[in-house]
């Protein structure tokens, strides 16, 4: 999925580059020359009006959504349900697009709205050759997106053994078997497991045990 991105990135770079600067093109007309670019499953493509000083301001246009990004209903970036992952990812990379007047190609990993997730992003700002660039075009494109639980849960020694297990694929006999424990004993704790999650069954308790896990790595850093 990577090596798909990079390719509509490089694809969209080479049109950004093709353009002559200081043409006064609106985001609209500018924004139908990247629109065939963005035909990847999963892509999303918004235009950003910059216009304003502050990012909160920014104003929003959704051209293609294919990926839930819980901004239906947001006009402005100040209007995002989550003000922290608009503050610590978004207003301040768009900013400096807008400032420095070049492309931005990068990975976000982040957590917003009880998910953890990492996703492709280009931003392709207005072409000019000095002062601010007034508007941004944007690609995202998501490659993980996770649950997280409400708050990290308290495990026993017991229980992060089991969990391991779990996460490496093994069934409830196969984790007895190596823990030397009763198969019941095992479901126990996954039932367990599944209450301090929160999670809905074993697929749900996996996801939210590798985000949680995402989640502290990227903290800790």
């Amino acid at each position: 999925m990577k090596s798909k991105f990079d390719q509509v990135v490089r694809a969209a770079l080479d049109v950004w580059s093709s353009g002559a600067p200081d043409q006064k093109v609106s985001a609209t007309a500018d924004v139908l020359r990247y629109v065939k670019l963005a035909d990847l499953p999963g892509l999303n493509l918004h235009v950003l009006d910059m216009q304003e000083d502050s990012p909160d301001r920014f104003r929003i246009e959704n051209l293609i959504e294919r990926t839930d990004q819980l901004r239906e209903g947001c006009r402005f970036l100040g209007d995002y349900p989550d003000p922290i992952f608009i503050r610590d990812n978004v207003a301040p990379v768009y900013a400096a697009a807008r400032d420095s007047r070049h492309p931005v190609v990068d990975t976000v990993e982040a957590k917003a709205n009880s998910r953890y997730f990492i996703y492709d992003r280009l931003i392709l700002p207005e072409k000019k050759t000095s002062g601010r660039s007034s508007w941004a075009i944007g690609f995202t494109l998501p490659r993980l997106v996770l649950p997280l639980p409400i708050e990290t849960p308290k495990l026993t020694a017991r229980e992060t053994e089991v969990l391991d297990l779990i996460l490496l694929g093994h069934t409830a006999r196969e984790i007895a078997e190596r823990l030397e424990l009763s198969q019941r004993t095992v479901e126990h704790r996954i039932l367990d497991l599944r209450t301090k999650y929160g999670a809905k069954n074993v697929t749900h308790l996996t996801a939210l045990a590798v985000s949680t896990r995402l989640r502290g790595k990227t903290e800790g850093q």
